[in-house]
């Protein structure tokens, strides 16, 4: 079943029919869903910074609540300091869970002494998702971020809808 996104309300001043028509295509979009790009980027968590990026390909696609998305960032020249943070293009739902993501490609990313992977932790009610490193025997901890490098992952996670 496909609904019409453009029926029901027509554009008019009065802010309730505004309100009314974003409630409906938000509700459209839940039983449609929606497929769409986007431009993604990292940013360092103590200080945002700024790189020159050869590659922000970025992709998700929308399923009532839930969204799954997939990026590949290409950067070097990266001022940013702290943690390495990805930002999702829709806030995280939910008060109590952290959600994990999957990298699925890396270049020019140094790891810790036993360390042997990298993923993703997308914090609840955040649009960052924080990049950790895992290993054998050793607790997971973010990663700091590097002038470059590469990464290509997805992640899935429930979204807070915003009127």
């Amino acid at each position: 079943m496909t609904l019409p996104s453009d029926r029901l309300f027509t554009p008019e001043i009065d802010p309730i029919a505004i309100e009314l028509r974003k409630v409906y295509q938000d509700f459209v979009r839940q039983i449609n869903g929606d497929a769409q790009t986007f431009t993604a980027k990292i940013f360092g968590a103590s200080s945002a910074g700024a790189g020159t990026y050869s590659t922000q390909s970025g992709f998700y696609v929308l399923s009532g609540q839930m969204v799954d998305v997939y990026y590949n960032i290409v950067w070097t020249g990266h001022t940013g300091t702290g943690n390495i943070y990805v930002e999702m293009p829709f806030l995280s739902n939910f008060s109590d869970l952290n959600y994990m993501g999957i990298i699925e490609n890396t270049a020019g990313i140094n790891y810790s002494a036993g360390y042997t992977e990298i993923k993703t932790k997308l914090a609840p009610g955040t649009r960052e998702a924080t990049v950790v490193e895992s290993g054998d025997n050793v607790s997971a901890q973010a990663l700091a971020i590097m002038t470059s490098g590469t990464i290509t992952g997805y992640n899935r996670f429930p979204i807070k809808i915003e009127y």
